[in-house]
């Protein structure tokens, strides 16, 4: 049992890299087309959901549960949760005390990747504890 645990969070690992790369370029593409960095990062996070529900459902979790709506509802409420309410706060916090000498996009990308960390460890409890639990 400790081993698929353990392997289930490598699995997370992987995915989660995967979509927050994929959520860095378009929060930097969204940022340039003139998006604030809050909008930017919710319209980023929002697109990288259908990513990350597909991944973590076939693969991190392999799940065959065959009720799907009760996985999306409770993936967005949680994800949503995470992405748009504990990262951008947590973004919003940050760039608030960043150092204003620091560039923009420093200032931004520095404040989205420790605002990561936050998203993540909701996303990973919730994900494995609500939405595929083991029966």
């Amino acid at each position: 049992m400790a081993k698929i645990r353990e392997s289930r969070r490598w699995r997370f690992a992987v995915v989660g890299s995967l979509a927050t790369v994929l959520s860095f370029i378009l929060l930097n593409i969204f940022w340039y087309l003139g998006l604030s960095p809050i909008w930017a990062n919710t319209v980023s996070t929002g697109l990288c959901m259908i990513f990350s529900f597909v991944l973590n459902k076939n693969y991190t979790f392999r799940s065959h549960d065959k009720n799907y709506l009760r996985e999306i509802v409770l993936f967005i409420i949680f994800t949503l949760l995470g992405l748009w309410v504990i990262q951008n706060l947590v973004m919003f916090g940050l760039l608030t005390v960043l150092p204003v000498e620091w560039s923009e996009a420093v200032r931004l990308n520095g404040a989205k990747l420790l605002a990561t960390g936050a998203s993540t460890a909701w996303n990973f409890m919730t994900y494995s504890k609500i939405i595929w639990q083991k029966k």
